[in-house]
């Protein structure tokens, strides 16, 4: 698949705002990719590096993703929403196959909530045994898939999509990495002027 329009120049060096929109679709397509293979925890992944502000800001990058393309995005976007308790994710990863890899911040967070439940000295004992039971069963749940998809042989990858995810883990991020990114970014892509 490829991305959409968006030629001319990017507005201070560094390629074309086609470059970036062809970059930019192929990374969605990769995250589109492992929202099939349901592989949750690269998923975030990817997402974590597209939603950063330095790429976020890139404007004219974004408006030149094919429709199919900005879809895609959406959908994974929506899918990994935190909005109530990452209730779009958990009702996937509940329907997906054993070999779900899932995103393991959700995990620890279960686990951080049940040990902040144990904490409850007083009240209402019962409520509370109740709650920690279910998020026990739910972090249990996460943590035994994860460790169990690690046993297993995954499934066969394109040669296009490890060459893709040796990209993104060849890129070495420093201190100081997000200001040099954003600086960057504003080179591609200069700030528009504050009205006078």
């Amino acid at each position: 698949g490829g991305g959409g329009g968006g030629g001319g120049g990017g507005g201070g060096g560094g390629g074309s705002t086609s470059a970036r929109v062809r970059v930019l679709s192929h990374f969605i397509e990769v995250a589109g990719e492992l929202r099939r293979r349901h592989c949750y925890n690269a998923l975030m992944a990817v997402m974590a590096g597209l939603n950063n502000v330095a790429v976020q800001r890139l404007k004219r990058t974004w408006a030149g993703l094919s429709k199919e393309r900005a879809q895609q995005w959406e959908a994974v976007s929506s899918l990994m929403s935190t909005a109530h308790n990452y209730r779009q994710y958990r009702a996937q990863l509940a329907a997906a196959p054993a070999s779900a890899v899932p995103f393991l911040g959700v995990a620890l967070r279960d686990v951080t909530f049940l040990r902040e439940g144990a904490a409850v000295g007083s009240g209402d004992i019962a409520g509370a045994v109740g709650h920690i039971s279910a998020l026990a069963a739910l972090a249990h749940h996460h943590l035994v898939r994860f460790v169990q998809h690690t046993r297993e042989m995954p499934p066969p990858l394109s040669t296009e999509f490890v060459a893709a995810l040796e990209m993104l883990f060849a890129l070495e991020v420093g201190e100081g990495a997000d200001d040099e990114l954003y600086h960057l970014s504003c080179r591609l892509e200069r700030p528009a002027r504050a009205p006078l």
